[in-house]
């Protein structure tokens, strides 16, 4: 990568980064071009060449976070930690997701996604049942699920759970951020689902 890469590159991330701060502490909707421009050493013509809109700005921000949560997921994936580990920090891992998120740019903004929009599209989509499904074959060689259905049966149990946090990101903010012992207990409970 070049010198000019490299600059657009962290332009293109200030203007993100700044995006999101904006969204959330505003709302997207009260949040103008004008205003990310002057948080940001970006000029309104560069933003606009970047992104086209704001809307598009938003689009970006939104995969840039989804792209981030991927790679999270794999990387914890590939590491040597036991099934327990991981589960533990792909289920809460959801919960930091939503608490990048204001209630208000949730409930502004992220409420229209659907599923396939919410996780970037179908090859994102099945890129986390792929990854769901290594989740079960180690759980099972490691004998923490240990239930007697399938293992797409398992997939779709742990699939339900995330969809419930992802969709219901101001809920998953509110239990997060009030009583840690209830995510630990709502933890324990999906874990007990897994066992004979």
């Amino acid at each position: 990568m070049n010198g000019f890469e490299k600059r657009t590159l962290k332009k293109r991330k200030a203007i993100l980064d700044t995006s999101l701060s904006l969204f959330n502490e505003y709302g997207y909707k009260n949040v103008t071009i004008a205003q990310i421009s002057k948080q940001t050493p970006v000029s309104l013509e560069t933003i606009y060449n970047y992104f086209g809109s704001k809307d598009n700005l938003k689009n970006e921000l939104i995969k840039q976070i989804i792209d981030d949560y991927c790679m999270f997921v794999e990387k914890v994936m590939n590491s040597s930690d036991p099934i327990l580990n991981k589960l533990q920090k792909i289920l809460l891992s959801k919960v930091d997701f939503a608490k990048q998120f204001s209630p208000q740019f949730i409930t502004e903004e992220l409420h229209d996604l659907n599923d396939t929009d919410l996780f970037g599209g179908k090859e994102k989509k099945q890129f986390l049942h792929t990854i769901i499904l290594k989740v079960v074959e180690q759980g099972r060689n490691e004998k923490l699920i240990t239930v007697d259905v399938s293992d797409e049966a398992v997939a779709a149990y742990i699939e339900i759970n995330q969809y419930y946090i992802t969709h219901n990101l101001v809920s998953t903010l509110q239990i997060s951020g009030n009583n840690v012992n209830l995510l630990k207990e709502i933890g324990s409970l999906f874990l007990n689902g897994l066992k004979k």
